[in-house]
């Protein structure tokens, strides 16, 4: 039976797009690869941003599949002081801006995505998680979104984000993926062509990126609405042509230029300086889950992380050559916001 306490103190989340929610709880045992998993019970993915963790996969002792209204009757929202934040990085933001219009130029890149994090001394607390829990399945019931964390006493991470990497199912031969950038007002209508350029690029390399896996299919473009925001989105689908390899697609696709820099070479190149300036650990990341046969994969972005020093929101924006650095700031600003509503911090 699920026991709330246990499950603040030692937990996992992942919702799977419809009404279900898979928890997990207790002492957590951790592998390097999928062929070391108990196949009859949850595996939960969580690895940093650059795959350098030596054993991403997370099973518990104790898991439970609830539908998100029964979670829901279960989180009681209590009230705690709101947490204050302070944003980060503006010069850092600055000055890879610049760096990067000079890169464009160049034409060493084509597109790169800089970051930063809002900070907060104040501490993640069981009624801080928990009130994030539940804004955060309120807002899945709303708008496209998977619900995702894992946490100790310790540290940990929760977030919603609208983003797949790629999904599975055990029964079908075909991998679905999705390109998500470009962002816009909610309800906008009209899309401008540096929008259409920026997530024209994830779209170009995410088909290519899978032609070796099989018969690659991109759907029209349509557009992805979320609370403050839009975003462009294009459905892909790859029929395999080889068996199923969860840590393969990873390699393969992430990071996407959605989340990080294209050309994919030269871009690690550029992500690897970033990071010595601005750390993002899961910033960005892949998350995902195996269950009952089935492999969920997500990219770790509208989230907090947090540690015994406080909580960070982390939040960056698509710059090409025809960005503006005003508009992509106040992009960012925008982005923070939003993941405070959307986590109730």
């Amino acid at each position: 039976m699920f026991c709330l306490d246990e499950f603040l103190k030692s937990g996992a989340v992942f919702s799977l797009g419809g009404q279900s929610v898979i928890l997990a709880w207790g002492k957590p045992k951790r592998f390097t690869g999928e062929n070391e998993l108990d196949r009859n019970i949850p595996a939960y993915y969580f690895i940093d941003f650059f795959l350098k963790a030596a054993k991403p996969w997370i099973q518990y002792p104790h898991w439970e599949e609830l539908t998100i209204d029964d979670l829901l009757v279960l989180l009681v929202n209590e009230l705690h002081p709101k947490a204050n934040w302070q944003i980060g990085h503006k010069q850092v933001f600055e000055k890879s801006f610049d760096r990067l219009q000079k890169s464009f130029d160049k034409k060493i890149l084509k597109k790169a995505v800089p970051y930063i994090f809002s900070y907060s001394k104040d501490m993640m607390t069981s009624s801080r998680l928990k009130n994030c829990l539940l804004n955060g399945l309120k807002n899945i019931q709303k708008f496209p979104g998977i619900l995702y964390g894992h946490w100790d006493e310790i540290l940990g991470i929760i977030g919603v984000t609208p983003e797949t990497l790629f999904t599975h199912q055990n029964v079908s031969s075909t991998v679905e993926t999705m390109a998500v950038a470009g962002t816009l007002p909610t309800n906008c209508n009209l899309v401008d062509q540096k929008t259409i350029h920026e997530h024209q690029i994830v779209v170009d390399y995410i088909e290519d990126a899978l032609k070796p896996y099989g018969t690659v299919k991109c759907s029209p473009v349509e557009m992805l609405q979320l609370s403050r925001f839009s975003h462009l989105k294009t459905p892909i689908q790859v029929h395999l042509e080889e068996p199923f390899n969860f840590s393969a697609l990873v390699s393969t696709l992430h990071p996407t230029p959605a989340l990080g820099a294209f050309p994919k070479e030269q871009g690690m190149v550029w992500l690897q300086d970033y990071q010595t300036q601005v750390q993002r650990d899961y910033f960005g990341a892949p998350v995902g889950i195996i269950y009952k046969g089935n492999a969920y994969c997500h990219v770790a972005i509208r989230q907090v992380q947090w540690n015994r020093e406080g909580m960070r929101i982390g939040a960056g924006c698509g710059v090409i050559k025809e960005s503006q650095y005003e508009e992509e700031w106040n992009e960012i600003e925008l982005k923070v916001t939003a993941i405070k509503e959307l986590l109730a911090l």
